[in-house]
């Protein structure tokens, strides 16, 4: 029914090499569209920031852009990766001091012979896709990074994913919140745990869920 006053925020999904865009709209609270982006760029996860009355989302596939709008759909501002850092399609978090969290990823190399994942041997240069959590100040300035392989082994993984020996995504972080006592909570779909990460030193607080 249309008891809800406000309005929803989202964007078409193409899965599996269906399509190779997305589109960002809003409707309101009878389901109508009262707003569209559909410039055949691939944009996604259109949210908005009670706090600081604006929207934002992100853009690209390969090299992406997080980009802010005023409440006129007007870009105010545009938040482009680190170098050497991708950014991830799954979190983009505003703060309620201006500061923003957003999911990033980044591969390394590691030595992962001496296990065995989903019944086929780790390789001793293995590549492996480490998860980041990525924080910057209002000013786009990075203030905060955790790498996921620094503190969660690939060992974690559940049998079952796809294990890629070109490209290991052992984690995959889906979503990051930031706790009461500000620690942050951490969704790794690949491990099927939930972690209590340290803001302080980046250590794994508890875990719940997964096999260890």
């Amino acid at each position: 029914d249309s008891s809800y006053g406000g309005f929803f925020s989202l964007h078409s999904s193409f899965l599996f090499g269906q399509g190779t865009t997305k589109q960002i709209g809003i409707l309101d609270n009878n389901g109508y569209l009262v707003w569209y982006s559909a410039d055949g760029s691939l944009r996604m996860d259109l949210r908005y920031s009670e706090d600081f009355s604006k929207f934002h989302f992100r853009q690209g596939g390969n090299g992406i852009a997080i980009i802010d709008l005023d409440t006129n759909m007007l870009a105010i501002d545009t938040l482009l990766e680190p170098a050497g850092m991708t950014f991830d399609t799954h979190e983009d978090l505003v703060l309620s001091n201006g500061n923003r969290i957003v999911i990033g990823r980044e591969d390394t190399i590691m030595d992962l012979s001496a296990f065995t994942f989903n019944g086929i041997p780790g390789q001793a240069n293995q590549i492996v896709r480490a998860n980041l959590i990525l924080e910057f100040d209002p000013w786009n300035n990075l203030v905060f990074e955790w790498k996921s392989t620094d503190y969660i082994h690939p060992s974690e993984f559940i049998t079952g994913f796809t294990y890629n020996v070109n490209g290991f995504d052992y984690l995959h972080a889906n979503a990051v919140e930031v706790d009461d006592d500000g620690h942050l909570l951490l969704s790794g779909r690949h491990t099927s745990t939930i972690y209590k990460i340290d803001r302080s030193t980046g250590g794994v607080i508890w875990r719940f869920g997964g096999s260890l």
